[in-house]
């Protein structure tokens, strides 16, 4: 559907970062999607879970922005 529509990006946000999140970023990873990762608006019901899934995601599976930086590359996206 996302191709259908044109579409070649893929931003997660959600709860448990370490399982539903990290998995949704992978899979569209590996489906040639380019994946954004919320920091920020993702989180997981253990804390300590949180920033070492974060520095995964990083190594080469997600583009790793806070909120405010999502929505500001949007805003400049969608301005040029």
């Amino acid at each position: 559907m996302l191709r259908n529509l044109g579409r070649d990006t893929v931003i997660v946000t959600g709860t448990l970062t370490n399982y539903c999140c990290g998995t949704t970023a992978r899979q569209a990873y590996e489906r040639g999607y380019k994946v954004v990762f919320g920091s920020d608006v993702t989180a997981t019901d253990d804390e300590s879970r949180q920033e070492p899934e974060l520095a995964v995601l990083r190594k080469g599976f997600a583009l790793v922005l806070t909120a405010e930086e999502i929505t500001d590359r949007l805003a400049t996206a969608t301005s040029t």
